[in-house]
């Protein structure tokens, strides 16, 4: 048998759709486009930096001293509590451990949005506070919240009736 080489088609190679999708666009059109989408982006940046400095900047004015013989007794939680704020956060909170009395309090009326990264490191305040003898009270507790911990099955963790 001999081997006979295939014929090349003198056709171009069409495309699997067999057209342009993206046709339409002028490049009029992607300019604006991307104009649009630098605002939207720098819009973000600015809602995002007001996210952070509500729940970092205030974070340590945030630590109500309700003072008994020098030590503090509530701890309240930022309003946009998310990854964002946990290092900023655990920060207070280790502080907190060490300056606060045999009881604590957590203040958490005016969490407006919280994330699984700030359910953890609460879980593990609550965790470390037992740890060292401390007796775990919640003041306050918004709604959003607690519907973040009904979702992720956290009431026992974190001592939520």
């Amino acid at each position: 048998m001999v081997a006979v080489p295939k014929k090349k088609s003198s056709r171009k190679k069409k495309d699997k759709l067999g057209h342009d999708p993206l046709a339409w666009i002028n490049d009029e059109d992607v300019e604006k486009l991307k104009s649009e989408a630098e605002e939207d982006n720098v819009s973000d940046k600015k809602e995002i930096e007001a996210i952070e400095s509500d729940g970092i900047k205030p974070m340590q004015e945030e630590i109500q001293e309700d003072k008994i013989m020098g030590k503090q007794t509530v701890f309240e939680l930022p309003p946009y509590f998310g990854i964002a704020q946990v290092a900023a956060t655990k920060e207070s909170m280790q502080s907190f451990l060490e300056n606060s009395t045999d009881e604590i309090e957590i203040e958490a009326g005016d969490v407006e949005s919280i994330d699984t990264a700030a359910l953890q490191l609460l879980a593990s305040f609550i965790k470390e506070a037992k740890s060292k003898d401390k007796c775990i009270k919640w003041r306050l507790i918004s709604n959003k919240l607690e519907d973040s911990v009904k979702l992720l099955a956290m009431k026992e963790e974190l001592g939520i009736a």
